[in-house]
């Protein structure tokens, strides 16, 4: 197993690259936040939601991918506090939720926000759990199946026309 010679990531996620000197595509990428226009990417998000923002109100404007931790928490209040969306806000149950992973859900509940939860059957769970270390290297496998295609299902289900993904760079 390799791991990141900066932020000691090990190679097990899927796509995850490293340079010549060992350093992943995450610890490089975080190099490039102080060259980005934050003003200017506003913007052009501002843009491309107002596209997708129902006049109406009474659809949801967008699906969220969460996970109860503190980056989706944010992104959620971002995009219906600030951009004025109403988003619907997905969530795929770990088997190890934890109370402020619950709680964090709960206040989006609290300011508005419409959930679905999604919980595997336990069996289900372990069996994926075990082939994803196994054969991947990574226990939490089923999660990230899972919260990458439960939220599309959802909106396909529920005719939502946008998924604003927030996901840590590669």
């Amino acid at each position: 197993m390799k791991y990141c010679k900066k932020c000691v990531y090990p190679d097990t996620k899927p796509g995850l690259g490293f340079d010549e000197n060992g350093v992943c595509d995450a610890c490089n990428y975080i190099k490039l936040k102080d060259e980005i226009n934050w003003e200017e990417r506003r913007k052009e998000l501002k843009q491309i939601l107002e596209k997708f923002k129902s006049t109406d109100g009474k659809r949801y404007d967008c699906i969220i991918p969460i996970s109860g931790g503190k980056d989706s928490h944010y992104q959620t209040y971002v995009i219906k506090e600030e951009f004025g969306l109403n988003p619907l806000v997905v969530n795929f149950h770990p088997h190890d939720f934890t109370d402020v992973g619950r709680k964090n859900i709960e206040n989006l509940k609290k300011i508005g926000v419409d959930c679905i939860e999604f919980s595997a059957n336990p069996e289900t769970y372990n069996k994926l759990s075990k082939f994803g270390l196994l054969e991947l290297g990574d226990f939490e496998w089923p999660e990230h199946i899972g919260i990458f295609t439960v939220p599309v299902q959802v909106a396909i289900a529920y005719k939502v026309p946008l998924i604003v993904w927030g996901e840590n760079s590669q």
